[in-house]
Protein backbone atom coordinates (compact mmCIF):
# COMPACT_ATOMS: atom_id res chain seq x y z
CA UNK A 1 0.00 0.00 0.00
CA UNK A 2 1.05 3.62 -0.67
CA UNK A 3 -0.32 7.16 -0.81
CA UNK A 4 1.08 9.37 -3.04
CA UNK A 5 -0.55 12.94 -2.46
CA UNK A 6 -4.56 12.47 -2.23
CA UNK A 7 -4.25 9.14 -4.14
CA UNK A 8 -4.34 5.47 -1.95
CA UNK A 9 -3.13 2.70 -3.72
CA UNK A 10 -3.05 -1.26 -2.96
CA UNK A 11 -1.18 -3.63 -4.86
CA UNK A 12 -0.82 -1.11 -7.32
CA UNK A 13 -4.17 -0.59 -7.70
CA UNK A 14 -5.74 2.89 -7.09
CA UNK A 15 -8.69 3.16 -4.24
CA UNK A 16 -11.20 5.47 -4.36
CA UNK A 17 -10.99 6.98 -1.06
CA UNK A 18 -14.96 8.29 -0.32
CA UNK A 19 -15.89 11.88 0.66
CA UNK A 20 -15.45 13.28 3.91
CA UNK A 21 -19.48 13.34 4.20
CA UNK A 22 -19.34 8.97 3.74
CA UNK A 23 -19.81 8.06 6.95
CA UNK A 24 -22.02 11.05 7.85
CA UNK A 25 -25.20 9.59 7.22
CA UNK A 26 -24.46 6.71 9.45
CA UNK A 27 -23.45 8.85 12.30
CA UNK A 28 -26.62 10.92 12.05
CA UNK A 29 -28.79 7.89 11.54
CA UNK A 30 -26.99 6.25 14.93
CA UNK A 31 -27.46 9.32 16.40
CA UNK A 32 -31.51 9.76 15.85
CA UNK A 33 -31.86 6.14 16.76
CA UNK A 34 -30.24 6.63 19.95
CA UNK A 35 -32.35 10.01 20.94
CA UNK A 36 -35.19 7.52 20.00
CA UNK A 37 -34.21 4.82 22.61
CA UNK A 38 -33.42 7.33 25.12
CA UNK A 39 -37.06 8.91 24.87
CA UNK A 40 -38.87 5.02 24.79
CA UNK A 41 -36.66 3.97 27.95
CA UNK A 42 -37.08 6.90 30.05
CA UNK A 43 -33.28 6.84 30.26
CA UNK A 44 -33.78 10.79 29.01
CA UNK A 45 -34.45 11.67 32.41
CA UNK A 46 -30.70 11.03 33.51
CA UNK A 47 -28.36 13.69 31.94
CA UNK A 48 -25.48 11.59 32.89
CA UNK A 49 -26.42 8.49 31.41
CA UNK A 50 -27.61 10.05 28.13
CA UNK A 51 -25.11 12.26 27.46
CA UNK A 52 -22.81 8.83 28.03
CA UNK A 53 -24.75 6.92 25.92
CA UNK A 54 -24.68 9.79 22.85
CA UNK A 55 -21.06 9.80 23.31
CA UNK A 56 -20.87 5.97 23.00
CA UNK A 57 -23.14 6.00 20.07
CA UNK A 58 -20.55 8.67 18.28
CA UNK A 59 -17.58 6.44 19.33
CA UNK A 60 -18.90 2.99 17.47
CA UNK A 61 -20.42 4.66 14.58
CA UNK A 62 -17.10 6.53 13.99
CA UNK A 63 -14.95 3.13 14.94
CA UNK A 64 -17.35 0.83 12.77
CA UNK A 65 -17.26 3.41 9.91
CA UNK A 66 -13.63 2.98 9.81
CA UNK A 67 -13.17 -0.49 9.61
CA UNK A 68 -16.11 -0.76 7.33
CA UNK A 69 -13.70 1.96 5.18
CA UNK A 70 -10.70 -0.20 5.78
CA UNK A 71 -12.51 -3.33 4.61
CA UNK A 72 -14.09 -1.63 1.14
CA UNK A 73 -10.32 -0.08 0.46
CA UNK A 74 -8.67 -3.75 1.39
CA UNK A 75 -11.24 -5.82 -0.69
CA UNK A 76 -10.81 -3.39 -3.76
CA UNK A 77 -7.17 -3.24 -3.69
CA UNK A 78 -7.31 -6.87 -3.63
CA UNK A 79 -9.68 -7.22 -6.57
CA UNK A 80 -12.19 -9.07 -4.44
CA UNK A 81 -14.64 -7.57 -5.97
CA UNK A 82 -17.73 -9.48 -4.95
CA UNK A 83 -16.77 -8.66 -1.03
CA UNK A 84 -16.26 -5.06 -2.05
CA UNK A 85 -19.92 -4.67 -4.00
CA UNK A 86 -21.17 -7.01 -1.48
CA UNK A 87 -20.29 -4.60 1.29
CA UNK A 88 -20.55 -1.62 -0.57
CA UNK A 89 -24.11 -1.72 -2.24
CA UNK A 90 -25.22 -4.91 -1.64
CA UNK A 91 -27.23 -6.23 1.57
CA UNK A 92 -23.81 -6.39 3.22
CA UNK A 93 -24.23 -2.82 3.74
CA UNK A 94 -27.27 -3.07 5.21
CA UNK A 95 -26.36 -5.79 7.39
CA UNK A 96 -23.39 -3.53 8.71
CA UNK A 97 -25.94 -0.69 9.29
CA UNK A 98 -28.58 -3.31 11.22
CA UNK A 99 -25.52 -4.73 13.26
CA UNK A 100 -24.47 -0.86 14.63
CA UNK A 101 -28.39 -0.15 15.04
CA UNK A 102 -28.78 -3.36 16.96
CA UNK A 103 -25.44 -2.59 18.66
CA UNK A 104 -27.26 0.68 20.48
CA UNK A 105 -29.95 -1.46 21.96
CA UNK A 106 -27.47 -3.66 23.56
CA UNK A 107 -25.51 -0.95 24.96
CA UNK A 108 -28.61 1.25 26.23
CA UNK A 109 -29.85 -2.61 27.54
CA UNK A 110 -26.41 -3.04 29.27
CA UNK A 111 -26.39 0.74 30.47
CA UNK A 112 -29.30 -0.24 32.53
CA UNK A 113 -28.03 -3.37 34.05
CA UNK A 114 -25.30 -1.53 34.85
CA UNK A 115 -26.58 1.80 36.42
CA UNK A 116 -30.18 1.27 36.98
CA UNK A 117 -32.40 4.37 37.61
CA UNK A 118 -32.77 5.88 40.59
CA UNK A 119 -36.21 6.57 41.63
CA UNK A 120 -36.45 10.46 41.98
CA UNK A 121 -34.17 10.83 38.44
Amino acid sequence: MRVEEIYLYVNDRIVEVAPHCAGLKMLFTSIYVSLILLDWTGVWNSHKKSLLFLVATSIISITSNILRNTLLTYFHGTERETLFNWLHAGWGGDLYSACILGLLVLLLNRMEKYFPSQSGN
